[in-house]
């Protein structure tokens, strides 16, 4: 597939096409993805397996992470709350199906710690996060004893793992014996990551992007532990050195480093800018750097965002909108209407999700981002860095 192919042109990416004033109802947005949600992907149709990439526990979290924002808003004659213990609900009874948890599989995709996470989250049950700081043992070794086969990243890894930990501690504020089980897991798991060879790698390639590579691993690190940051700042320098002078993109791994094919979160500028927008604070002697690469990468994702995958978080032009700055958000999240998309699809000018659900592959990171152009929310992805 040609590079072209994989995005929509932008009319207004020319720097001499001035923005369209976009009025957007930006709660009948949000109103239209939830009923849509609840309609095509009920409790009892939608999977149970996923982790918080997609499935009912990514689900479950998004309607969690609304309750504090939209308290009163009903969708199919319920409260957000009931939407989000619904779905919790089918994720608990498949726990005997869901496998134990290994240093290869262990991220936010994993549906045996998701679960723990989200049940220490919202409902503060201490057991849930005893057991999710156990795991820490099991995820720092050495699996089959080749290292090789161990993962770092955020999706599948123990970077994931470290998302989780931050996720269960939130339902626990001030709770000090709570924070220190916490900081104790994640300190471990942050030294064995540090300890990995260079690069970090998955599947033998060598990745860059926020759900695979480098840049996701450094996020998790420097938001679980801010202390760490001196210990991968080299690291960082090199995901700064691999931008594309050119069109401020980034390749997808090193060993791709000359090809330019995806502007997304999983691959591409989208994750690099977002990620470098979140870790900007803690590197203050790369900010200048940091600044000239958010404003090249943003450009590009302008230009080669509104892509022809059904709008979502991780390579879908949700992703896309999220990570830009205002105005140009909200011209954005404007190609992500409920219509517009049926309308793309059923033109077979767009690709339909295979995980029509998810948090980050469909409807339910849709719905996110429609609540964070309506109430003027801070830009994060959940699962990723909103804890």
């Amino acid at each position: 597939m040609s590079v072209k192919s994989r995005y929509f042109e932008n009319p207004y990416a020319r720097t001499d096409t001035p923005l369209p004033k976009v009025h957007l109802d930006t709660h009948s947005g949000l109103t239209k993805c939830l009923e849509r949600l609840i309609r095509k992907y009920p409790p009892s149709k939608v999977s149970p397996f996923g982790g918080l990439y997609y499935g009912a526990a990514s689900v479950s979290y998004l309607f969690h992470s609304l309750s504090f924002h939209y308290p009163d808003l009903i969708i199919a004659e319920k409260d957000l709350e009931y939407w989000q213990k619904a779905y919790l609900h089918l994720l608990q009874k498949y726990t005997q199906e869901f496998h134990n948890p290994r240093p290869s599989h262990c991220g936010v995709g994993d549906d045996k710690l998701t679960l723990l996470a989200l049940e220490a989250a919202t409902t503060t049950n201490e057991n849930s996060l005893k057991d999710l700081c156990n795991w820490a043992r099991t995820i720092i070794e050495d699996e089959k004893h080749n290292s090789k086969q161990a993962s770092n990243e955020w999706l599948y890894g123990r970077a994931g793992y470290l998302y989780l930990l931050r996720l269960a501690a939130s339902g626990f504020k001030e709770n000090a014996s709570i924070t220190d089980l916490v900081n104790q897991a994640a300190s471990v798991v942050i030294e064995t990551i540090l300890a990995a060879p260079r690069p970090w790698t998955w599947h033998g390639s060598s990745y860059i992007g926020g759900v695979h590579g480098t840049i996701g691993i450094i996020v998790q690190i420097v938001l679980t532990n801010p202390s760490y940051a001196d210990r991968v700042r080299d690291d960082l320098k090199q995901v700064l050195d691999l931008q594309n002078s050119l069109n401020g993109n980034w390749p997808s791994s090193l060993e791709s480093e000359n090809n330019d094919r995806l502007v997304q979160f999983c691959h591409g500028a989208t994750g690099v800018v977002h990620s470098l927008i979140r870790l900007r604070p803690y590197f203050p002697d790369l900010q200048e750097r940091i600044d000239a690469a958010i404003e090249t990468g943003r450009q590009c994702i302008w230009e080669r965002g509104i892509l022809t995958k059904e709008p979502c978080l991780c390579h879908g032009t949700t992703g896309s909108a999220l990570t830009l700055d205002q105005p140009r958000r909200q011209v954005m999240v404007s190609y992500t209407t409920e219509d517009r998309i049926k309308r793309k699809i059923t033109q077979k000018v767009m690709e339909p999700a295979q995980d029509g659900e998810g948090l980050w592959t469909g409807i339910a990171g849709r719905a996110w981002a429609w609540a964070v152009v309506d109430k003027g929310l801070a830009s994060t992805f959940l699962g990723y860095d909103d804890v």
